[in-house]
């Protein structure tokens, strides 16, 4: 009974932030894997059951408060984790991409603290899709939201280096996309972004009839900039993007699917 009602008070605190696998989880270790631990000291072990009794008690009084706290990081990566990603493709969102460019910033003052080597730039791809109207009056927002699925597949293809996890792919809104490339040159920027406007364009998934889904594709260059202020690099990177639409607009404007 103790123990029981432990259980429910602990569960009852935390209810709104666990899940209920969560609950379950933390209902059988509380109220079945401690008391089975504790009868086994008691039964078998009586000659010094006071001492495993204390043993028992202090080992129950440290490894809740452990649990509890274990359970509440993961609730809070998780939280933090989804708040920066786009649901429907998975990509990172605004926020996202901002907390991982300015990591990638500090990572690299880090490493080159006290060295004397050529500044990092980073590449930045924005991605605009052409004829995704067509798709959402013709087949509906399930067929659109397919396509845009399908852009973040191809995406985390061509623009995410396996082995250095560097690549950075977010979906910004609606059917715009950008992809920030680190430690990247421009001319390697446009190499990467060519790759992708052709995977996209032979992509058969994105043939409809009448039409195919295709991207006007703009590039620019963000340097990599010595600082500690978060606030310098959300104006460095929105400067870059910026370049980088405009670029993009230019392509929509020579005729759609290219790169500027």
């Amino acid at each position: 009974m103790f123990f029981k009602k432990i259980v429910k008070k602990w569960i009852a605190t935390f209810e709104e932030i666990l899940t209920v696998r969560e609950r379950q989880i933390f209902s059988i270790f509380i109220g079945v894997v401690i008391p089975t631990i504790i009868d086994f000291f008691t039964s078998f072990l009586f000659p010094i059951q006071n001492i495993f009794l204390k043993m028992s008690n202090l080992a129950f009084e440290v490894l809740l408060p452990s649990m509890v706290i274990y359970l509440l990081w993961a609730r809070i990566s998780y939280l933090q984790s989804d708040s920066e990603t786009n649901s429907l493709t998975k990509l990172r969102n605004r926020k996202g991409m901002m907390t991982a460019v300015s990591e990638k910033v500090f990572s690299i003052q880090r490493v080159l603290n006290g060295l004397i080597t050529p500044s990092p730039n980073f590449g930045v791809v924005a991605i605009d899709l052409d004829n995704f109207k067509k798709v959402n009056d013709a087949f509906g927002h399930s067929a659109g939201d397919e396509v845009l699925i399908i852009i973040a597949d191809i995406m985390n293809k061509i623009f995410t280096r396996l082995k250095s996890g560097d690549d950075i792919n977010c979906r910004i809104g609606g059917d715009e996309f950008i992809s920030i490339l680190c430690n990247t040159s421009l001319d390697v920027t446009k190499e990467r972004a060519t790759m992708f406007c052709k995977a996209v364009a032979s992509d058969t998934r994105l043939h409809f009839d009448g039409f195919n889904i295709t991207v006007s594709v703009g590039v620019s260059t963000m340097h990599y900039l010595q600082t500690s202020k978060m606030e310098d690099i959300e104006v460095a990177l929105h400067n870059a993007i910026l370049e980088a639409d405009r670029a993009a607009y230019l392509s929509k404007k020579n005729g759609k699917n290219c790169v500027s």
